[in-house]
């Protein structure tokens, strides 16, 4: 289908109760009405990725209780509310590259225990909250490059519970200081979690280290950092001491 413009009609797909497949992409849909999936409850696959959808929310999908892949890529989404995946407890693999997520919030990602691949690369994501990704049991692919992350919480990552979880973090603006190097450090370090293109995690900041890859400069990182630190120490020394002998000299 690709029709300019298309509204769902209230009863648009009640005869198609046995469909498992349904490709609603490239249609502009800018919204997902409330009784959507009424009648799709057979439904393995569903395309609408390249629309303009701007919100998902409860209870557009929720009757979607066979659904296993959910593509919904090149849309303007910009939240995922609270319960918006609700009833998709068979949904496996979730496409949303190239939207405008900024924040991933606690509570955006539940009700979905069997989801293996979710892909949110190339979205505004500047802040994973804590326990966002605390509910995804079984994912094992997690694509968040070409992102806005400059850092990163460690128990973000620690909260996933997978037998093996692969991420994507390349082409983010990464403010490479020491306690970015410890969180990676301690990424590298979790059995379960692996971060396949860690080689191509590049800085943004500080303009020093433009460019340059974060495996090469990390285990440099907090050194670095002690050293400008016991610099500035010293100096403050130095000129209290300054200070004090040019008070005692005045005196005299």
């Amino acid at each position: 289908m690709d029709y300019p413009n298309v509204c769902f009609p209230t009863q648009a797909f009640f005869s198609l109760s046995f469909l498992e497949k349904l490709d609603m992409s490239r249609n502009n849909l800018t919204q997902i009405p409330p009784n959507f999936s009424e009648s799709l409850a057979a439904l393995r696959e569903l395309r609408l990725d390249h629309n303009a959808l701007v919100l998902l929310k409860p209870p557009g999908l929720e009757h979607l209780e066979n659904l296993e892949k959910l593509h919904l890529s090149h849309n303007r989404i910009r939240s995922l509310e609270p319960g918006a995946f609700r009833g998709l407890s068979r949904l496996r693999h979730l496409y949303l590259q190239g939207n405008l997520l900024g924040v991933v919030r606690d509570g955006s990602l539940t009700m979905l225990p069997a989801l293996e691949v979710l892909l949110l690369g190339n979205n505004n994501i500047s802040r994973i909250e804590v326990i966002a990704l605390a509910p995804l049991r079984s994912l094992s692919w997690l694509g968040l490059e070409g992102n806005h992350l400059e850092h990163l919480n460690f128990k973000t990552f620690l909260s996933l519970h997978t037998a093996a979880t692969h991420l994507q973090l390349a082409g983010n603006p990464w403010n490479c200081d020491c306690d970015l190097h410890c969180v990676f450090s301690k990424l590298l370090s979790v059995r379960h979690l692996h971060v396949d293109d860690y080689r191509n995690v590049t800085c943004r900041e500080p303009w020093q280290l433009t460019g340059a890859s974060l495996a090469w400069v990390d285990s440099q990182l907090c050194v670095a950092e002690t050293v400008t630190v016991l610099v500035i120490i010293a100096t403050v020394i130095q000129v209290h001491k300054f200070k004090q002998e040019a008070g005692l000299d005045t005196m005299n």
